[in-house]
């Protein structure tokens, strides 16, 4: 299903790694968050999916912005930002409590919403400027295989976590440290990324290298 040797190009795997972690950080925070102003503030579902929405508000304004950035400045640049501020936003929520005003956790999610999906978008962008035209397609499909991957094991991270923790608050802030941790990881995969290409010299394809998908 994956061609393998596209993972020979160091940019291109960077962007994967970033990509799966992206997934697994947004993936983890919707599952994360209810769980904590349900089983911590004792809120119902409507109440704690309104709490959530901004998360989902600040991914939706930075993707596009980030994306029209991207084109101009290179991913190379704006995804540490996104990272660094994700990472930040993250570590915020291991000291959150049950005590907290509404507002606090709602302003961390959309922080951390934001900072999302300013990694997102211009992680996929470099993908489809720096690989060849031939490899787009089966670049596209690993990219989006792994990210959807990294959202399965984000959430089946949350459900481990919180269930084997002495209290719900406690598994609130492990998965957030965790959390934290893989979007450190992520800064040090951005390293690696693709900046931005250079009109004047294409990549040309390998002639070993396949100009279809396999699948």
């Amino acid at each position: 299903m994956l061609d393998l040797r596209l993972f020979g190009r160091p940019g291109f795997s960077a962007s994967v790694v970033v990509a799966g972690l992206c997934g697994a950080a947004t993936f983890a925070s919707l599952a994360a968050l209810p769980l904590y102003h349900q089983l911590v503030r004792g809120l119902g579902a409507s109440a704690a999916g309104l709490l959530l929405a901004p998360l989902g508000l600040g991914s939706a304004m930075a993707m596009p912005i980030a994306g029209r950035l991207s084109d101009r400045l290179g991913s190379r640049r704006l995804v540490p930002i996104g990272g660094g501020v994700a990472a930040a936003a993250a570590l915020s929520l291991t000291t959150v409590s049950a005590d907290v005003p509404p507002a606090l956790p709602a302003l961390q999610a959309f922080v951390l919403g934001a900072a999302l999906g300013g990694v997102g978008a211009p992680t996929i962008g470099s993908v489809y400027r720096t690989l060849p035209p031939p490899l787009v397609p089966p670049g596209s499909s690993a990219l989006s295989m792994l990210n959807q991957l990294g959202a399965s094991l984000g959430i089946a991270s949350v459900a481990l976590v919180v269930q084997t923790a002495d209290t719900p608050l406690a598994g609130t802030h492990r998965v957030h440290a965790g959390l934290t941790g893989a979007l450190l990881l992520l800064l040090a995969a951005a390293a690696v990324i693709p900046g931005r290409p250079s009109p004047a010299r294409p990549e040309p394809v390998a002639a070993d290298r396949p100009a279809t998908h396999p699948c």
